[in-house]
């Protein structure tokens, strides 16, 4: 697995435990990073799904 990948699957990770409601602190440690990485991984996260639904209502 590269480097990247496992970064993206950890930003995807972050985002679905922020929506279940828990903190920046809860998910840095459940993900084993480093807290102030977490609103990067989450905004990462947030901009592939809104690029994936972008894909998906052009195709339509």
């Amino acid at each position: 697995m590269s480097h990247k990948s496992e970064y993206e699957g950890k930003s995807d990770r972050a985002l679905k435990l922020k929506e279940q409601g828990l903190t920046m602190a809860q998910i840095a440690e459940r993900l084993n990073v480093r807290s102030v990485n977490v609103a990067s991984m989450l905004n990462r996260a947030r901009e592939r799904r809104e690029k994936a639904a972008a894909w998906g209502r052009a195709e339509a």
